[in-house]
């Protein structure tokens, strides 16, 4: 019960989440999503991003990076930090 109050009752200045949406207003769909969590002993936050396959190659991820960058400063977060995983293949 706590992992779902959790989720809900997010501080947005610890983990924060924008998304990438595509289509006719009232038939968007998600196509990416990038989000920070900060770093509980350091001025940092870790980042990470997902963009579907058929958006892939855009700029969608460089331009939520950018937006993140400013959210994060706004926050008092000093840098970010990602790891990279590369695709998975079936």
């Amino acid at each position: 019960m706590r992992e779902c109050k959790n989720m809900f009752n997010v501080d947005c200045n610890k983990v924060l989440s924008i998304v990438g949406l595509a289509g006719e207003p009232g038939e968007e769909r998600l196509i990416a999503e990038a989000r920070f969590a900060k770093d509980q002993s350091r001025p940092y936050a870790e980042v990470a991003f997902v963009v579907d396959e058929q958006f892939q190659g855009l700029g969608i991820a460089g331009f939520l990076y950018k937006m993140l960058i400013r959210l994060a400063k706004e926050r008092g977060i000093k840098g970010l930090r990602r790891t990279y995983l590369p695709p998975t293949r079936p």
